[in-house]
């Protein structure tokens, strides 16, 4: 790609790393990635636009973007960054953890004065892999990496970032297999119909609706991904009825039909 070198290497069948460098200006750069990425700035300043807004990121801060978020990057020249990409299907509970938050877009500063947690973490890892590791080493470090990109999601998820909203959206992990309209958490959040949708599209980046389908997709594919389950019984666990309408949104949301699902770990 003019204007950007890039390194990649697949790791484990869990995780592909990243590092790349901008060596002279580049156009903006749009993304959306099937698993999760975790990304930090080493030097220069990166920029990601996600879901109507701009981050930032300095040398040692790290950011985690969810599985599937639409996002752009741009980057001044001498900037160097890495990034981890997850594989959504191989590390379920982490890919889950990340999509589910209210906040699809997390954001880990560096203090000034060393890098921050996940980027030393997920610098660790670019090394080892690029030294060569072998499989023993490698996957405990990407275990670090996940438990820490965790940490991060949870300290998003707390209620008191509006938590009328966190209510409506506490309601649909719990009831995503039922039939439950935008009045119906509207009452749960105890907010009119009209400023309960405004509210949550500016609190979460997406519509009540297209959460619910997030949430729905997310539990589909860990049910698939187990291969205990035929198609049509996936779908309606999770409460999709129309089952060759959830088979065309599973492809175009995981890439791949969902009977396909699972059979081949991928990093993208």
């Amino acid at each position: 790609m003019a204007g950007i070198s890039l390194e990649q290497r697949t790791i484990s069948t869990r995780a592909r790393v990243r590092r790349w460098s901008v060596d002279e200006p580049l156009d903006t750069l749009p993304a959306a990635h099937r698993g999760g990425e975790v990304a930090w700035c080493t030097a220069g300043r990166a920029e990601y636009h996600a879901q109507g807004r701009t981050v930032a990121l300095l040398p040692g801060d790290a950011i985690v973007v969810s599985a599937m978020v639409r996002h752009a990057n741009e980057a001044a020249v001498g900037t160097r960054a890495a990034s981890i990409l997850l594989a959504t299907d191989a590390v379920r509970a982490a890919a889950r953890a990340i999509e589910r938050r209210v906040i699809g877009v997390h954001v880990q500063k560096s203090d000034g004065a060393s890098p921050s947690r996940l980027a030393t973490k997920g610098e660790g890892l670019c090394r080892a892999a690029w030294s060569g590791a072998p499989c023993d080493v490698l996957e405990p470090l990407i275990d670090r990496v996940m438990a820490e990109v965790l940490a991060v999601a949870a300290e998003h998820e707390r209620p008191t970032t509006h938590p009328r909203i966190q209510r409506a959206v506490d309601a649909i992990d719990a009831r995503y297999a039922e039939a439950i309209s935008v009045d119906q958490l509207a009452a749960i959040a105890r907010m009119s119909p009209f400023h309960f949708a405004r509210s949550f599209r500016r609190v979460t980046g997406q519509t009540p609706h297209q959460y619910l389908l997030q949430v729905r997709l997310s539990r589909a594919a860990e049910i698939l991904a187990t291969r205990t389950c035929s198609v049509t019984e996936a779908s309606l666990l999770v409460g999709w009825n129309d089952v060759g309408r959830f088979a065309r949104v599973f492809r175009e949301r995981y890439g791949v039909p969902p009977r396909e699902f699972g059979r081949r770990p991928s990093a993208d």
